[in-house]
């Protein structure tokens, strides 16, 4: 395990990355593009957005395939711990 924490060290020194600078870097401009419009349009989430974007149907559609999404996912993060965990 040391070689890969000196690896991680090694790597943020040559870099510069840390989190702070992640924050800053990834998410302030993701903020500024996202969240100020819908803040700035009286919405709560972007659901709203999409609803008065595209209407109730099509916003509709779009959740119920997300959480068909969200379903899947979880049953393969299932499947694939108990794969892992699995005693034999």
């Amino acid at each position: 395990m040391a070689g890969f924490s000196q690896n991680v060290r090694q790597y943020k020194v040559e870099t510069g990355l840390n989190a702070k600078n992640t924050l800053l870097l990834f998410f302030a401009p993701a903020g500024l593009v996202v969240a100020k419009p819908i803040y700035n349009g009286g919405f709560l989430s972007v659901a709203d957005v999409y609803r008065s974007k595209y209407g109730v149907i099509i916003t509709a559609i779009l959740s119920c395939l997300s959480s068909l999404s969200s379903l899947l996912y979880c049953a393969a993060v299932l499947t694939a711990l108990g794969g892992l965990l699995r005693l034999d």
